[in-house]
Order: C-alpha cells, then sequence, then structure tokens
C-alpha cells in the first residue's frame, strides 16, 4: 500500500486521494467487498422501457421492434420519452408515438434520491474524513469564510430554508446509519443461529 503523508496530498487531485483513502479502509476491513462500491448497472429497467434508442443508425424504436437491426442490439439506448425534436429519427416501420400522461418510469426521480443515499453510506466514512481535512485546510477555510458570508446574507426565509435542508441531509446521514446498524445487528444474529 502506499503510504500517503499531508505533504503528498496536497500533490494530488482529489481523485488520487479518494482512491488513496479508499485502499487504505479496505486493507483496514472497512469496505464490504460483498457488495459493490458502485452499481451502475440500468439493464432492468431498460428492459422496461417503451422504446429504444439505436445509437448505431440513429433510430428510435419501440422497445420490441422487428426492425432493429442485430448488429444494434448492443448499441441500443432506452428511452421513455420522445420529444418533439425527435420525430425525425422515428422508426418507419413501428412508428413509436409519445406515450400520454404518465410514463412507467417515472420512478427516475426517486431512484435517482436512493442512489445518491447509498454512494453516501458507502462513502460516509470517507466523505465524513475528506471534509473533516478539508476544513482544517488554507481552501477549506476560505471556503467556509466565503459560505459564512453568503449565510449571514440571507433574509429570514431563506435562512430557514438552508436549516431545514441542512437537518434533513443530517436526519438522512442519521437515518442510514442507524438502519446499516440494523442491517449488522440482523447479520450478526443471523450467522450466530
Amino acid at each position: 500500500m502506499t503510504r500517503v503523508n499531508s505533504e503528498t496530498q496536497t500533490n494530488l487531485n482529489v481523485g488520487d486521494l479518494f482512491a488513496l483513502k479508499l485502499q487504505q479502509l479496505w486493507t483496514q476491513g472497512d469496505v464490504d467487498d460483498k457488495q459493490p462500491l458502485l452499481k451502475i448497472d440500468y439493464r432492468n429497467a431498460a428492459a422496461k422501457a417503451p422504446f429504444q434508442f439505436d445509437t448505431v443508425r440513429a433510430t428510435l424504436h419501440r422497445t420490441n421492434c422487428s426492425a432493429i437491426p442485430q448488429d444494434s442490439k448492443s448499441a441500443l439506448f432506452a428511452r421513455w420519452r420522445i420529444n418533439n425534436d425527435e420525430m425525425h429519427l422515428l422508426c418507419n416501420k413501428c412508428q413509436p408515438t409519445p406515450l400520454l400522461g404518465r410514463v412507467p418510469h417515472e420512478r427516475l426521480t426517486s431512484d435517482l434520491f436512493y442512489g445518491v443515499l447509498s454512494v453516501i453510506s458507502q462513502f460516509a466514512k470517507v466523505l465524513r474524513e475528506q471534509g473533516s481535512a478539508f476544513t482544517e485546510s488554507e481552501n477549506g477555510r476560505c471556503l467556509q469564510l466565503s459560505i459564512e458570508k453568503l449565510y449571514a446574507s440571507f433574509d429570514e426565509q431563506q435562512k430557514q430554508l438552508m436549516d431545514t435542508i441542512i437537518s434533513t441531509l443530517v436526519k438522512f446521514e442519521d437515518s442510514i446509519s442507524e438502519y446499516e446498524a440494523n442491517l449488522d445487528a440482523n447479520s450478526n444474529s443471523d450467522t450466530k443461529n
């Protein structure tokens, strides 16, 4: 493992620092190697999309269109909507039409939200340590002063909104920690039985 001191850290970019910290956590056993660090695989959701965009031929098809060439199958991009400026891309055979009303994959917002929470949960320890180290740096102190000045310039309603957002994020982090503790406790009791 590469040892990194504070002088070396100032010469590394954020990605390198993150990789080194992750490596350190892994060697300490603080990373669950049974779970992916970050899973970006939307094949199950993509299979439910009503449309598929053939990126090879720039054609928008219905999902089960027989006109999708075999050599394009690996280059399809799932689509849940057809925009007005894409009408010239429609397949002549299946002639997809925009869906009216609510699209089945409208869970995208909640999926994105829970995806962010998942990443925060997985990297919470790294984020806390990096945040702590950053606030002790010159750049961190400057940013902190800028944020404090910005906050001081807010009117009362804006301050209340910011306080609500921050307290909500803290509650989410607490909920995630509590959930993980319960999972760990259940996992440990299952292995003892």
